[in-house]
């Protein structure tokens, strides 16, 4: 269970024990399930990706995670089996927050509830509140992010660049960041429109790769 005294480099860690110890056994399990390949069957010629239901489990330690199960077609599915993305929503300092796990569920970036709220200002132009419903739509579209140092000047503040837009937050540690805030475009000033040109680039020659595997739409 994640309490107030906790640091996050502390919940990170707890998070990933229960990812590792029950959450990816009973995914494996219910992913298993032939509901999936015979939907992709269905369904798989088309150029759209597909996404199941989001699965909920809740672990011995009551933290709850979020599976989010997709396919990118028949290609992607007989080559790689069903894809997912797994997140877990909770509370720190009375405050939401998301965890994403990422770099084969071996990494982990949080966001804060401002970082969605900025997302669905600027990116979405609507006002819908703090959700599950809105945090699922925001890696549906954004489920590639290249990271990358925001300055030159060493510090830890970073700039990951995804489909949508540009995320600004913080390096916690080798493994472990934590998001701010969500930008557009012409948002960006002084170094930071240059950072964003190149890692920009790196993301477009990475999804042309997954593309080439089949492990993009």
């Amino acid at each position: 269970m994640i309490v107030d005294t906790m640091s996050l480099l502390e919940v990170a860690a707890e998070l990933q024990s229960d990812l590792k110890n029950e959450v990816s056994v009973k995914m494996k399990r219910i992913l298993a399930d032939r509901k999936y390949w015979r939907t992709v069957l269905k369904y798989g010629n088309s150029k759209k990706t597909i996404y199941f239901n989001p699965l909920e489990i809740r672990t011995k330690r009551l933290n709850r995670f979020v599976v989010l199960p997709f396919s990118h077609g028949k290609k992607d599915f007989k080559k790689f089996g069903i894809a997912f993305t797994v997140i877990s929503i909770f509370y720190y300092n009375k405050y939401p927050y998301v965890a994403w796990f990422v770099n084969g569920l071996n990494e982990v970036a949080f966001f804060k509830k401002h970082f969605f709220d900025r997302y669905d200002e600027r990116f979405l132009q609507s006002e819908t509140l703090f959700s599950e419903d809105l945090v699922l739509n925001f890696f549906k579209g954004n489920m590639h992010v290249f990271t990358g140092p925001q300055y030159e000047d060493r510090s830890n503040n970073v700039m990951g660049v995804s489909n949508d837009g540009i995320l600004l937050g913080e390096k916690l540690s080798p493994s472990i960041t934590q998001y701010n805030t969500y930008i557009s475009v012409d948002m960006l000033k002084g170094e930071q429109i240059e950072k964003h040109r190149l890692l920009s680039d790196n993301l477009d020659d990475y999804i042309k790769e997954l593309k080439e595997i089949g492990m993009a739409a």
